[in-house]
């Protein structure tokens, strides 16, 4: 035990695999209310409450040194501020990305992003080429190999964003991928797609219909894509002779569209993922009522034992059906799917 009470890294790391398996557990039995959760976790000491008292004391003395600072500071420190967020603020309105980060731990340990094989310039973070507005779209338009290329290679409704994670470090190391949502007007949301192309082939991600089975589209001549999905036999169903239908993947929660855990990535060792996000304009939800809205996605890599900075933030409390989404903290950093006025479903 460290000193002073307070928790090491290793037994904060240990509550958080725990609390995760708690999580789990609980879902299946019908508790998801983060309230529930924390109740249960505090009496099974799953909590992190011997930090409490420090952090408290530390937030006083920041206290008393801003009361030292006097009133002069206090408005100089507006104007600047609010001169600064104004252009940002134009800038969320009109513009945004597709956006790929790393934990802090991984970057310790020398991992890179590119979005090219050859990692001519590595990156901390990789943001896709902007779409200002999009159309409806449909799943059977897309084109073949959608994977092959590199770095942005947007059509004019639809975000194609390829990119690579490598391993730079001296040591093999696991890792956590989660695809998110950051935000989401109008809900948007319930008719954008997601496809993910991944060492194992590609998956389309879509929110589960209101009785929680999975969303899917009827009455293609041919099933887009099929020879390469990850599992043709449950993304797609033959109901006739020329007649199939697109399963998608139900969200793994309300704002986590996909997770999954690469293990012992090697020393030099490097993965390319790309992403495809669009307005399903067959998906039942697309409809009049979405256009102005739009839906912001990032894609987050973690070390294992992270689990629970990806929960804390896009977990399910708050996310009932009915509740508004909230806009996140950094929106220009996060792609934007804005609907154009003209849109319409197909």
């Amino acid at each position: 035990m460290a000193q002073h009470g307070h928790l090491t890294r290793e037994e904060k790391k240990k509550i958080r695999i725990e609390r995760k398996k708690l999580r789990k557990d609980l879902r299946l039995k019908g508790i998801t209310k983060r309230k529930e959760f924390e109740e249960i976790a505090q009496m099974l000491g799953l909590v992190y409450g011997d930090d409490y008292p420090r952090l408290l004391w530390l937030w006083w003395r920041f206290l008393r040194f801003l009361g030292r600072l006097g009133w002069k500071f206090w408005i100089g420190a507006l104007v600047t501020f609010f001169a600064v967020l104004m252009p940002f603020a134009v800038i969320a309105n009109q513009k945004g990305n597709f956006r790929v980060t790393m934990s802090d731990e991984l970057v310790q340990n020398d991992f890179e992003l590119s979005d090219t094989e050859s990692f001519e310039t590595p990156k901390m973070t990789l943001a896709s080429k902007v779409l200002e507005e999009v159309n409806a779209y449909s799943v059977a338009d897309l084109p073949d190999n959608l994977n092959t290329g590199s770095g942005s290679q947007n059509m004019d409704d639809v975000i194609i964003y390829n990119f690579w994670i490598r391993n730079n470090g001296e040591k093999a190391m696991d890792y956590d991928w989660y695809l998110v949502l950051n935000e989401a007007t109008k809900n948007v949301d319930a008719a954008t797609w997601i496809m993910l192309y991944d060492q194992n082939g590609m998956n389309i991600y879509a929110e589960a219909r209101e009785d929680g089975t999975p969303e899917e589209t009827n009455g293609y001549l041919e099933p887009p894509l099929y020879a390469q999905a990850a599992s043709p036999q449950t993304q797609y169903r033959q109901d006739g002779e020329d007649s199939w239908s697109v399963i998608t993947t139900p969200y793994a929660e309300k704002r986590i569209a996909a997770e999954g855990t690469v293990e012992q990535m090697q020393p030099g060792e490097s993965r390319k993922y790309t992403v495809v996000i669009w307005v399903e304009g067959d998906d039942p939800d697309c409809t009049e009522d979405l256009i102005g809205g739009h839906a912001g996605y990032g894609m987050r890599f973690t070390s294992k034992g992270d689990e629970e900075e990806i929960h804390e933030k896009y977990g399910v409390e708050n996310d009932e059906k009915g509740q508004s989404i909230q806009k996140s903290s950094n929106p220009v950093s996060d792609f934007f799917l804005k609907l154009a006025d003209k849109a319409k479903k197909k």
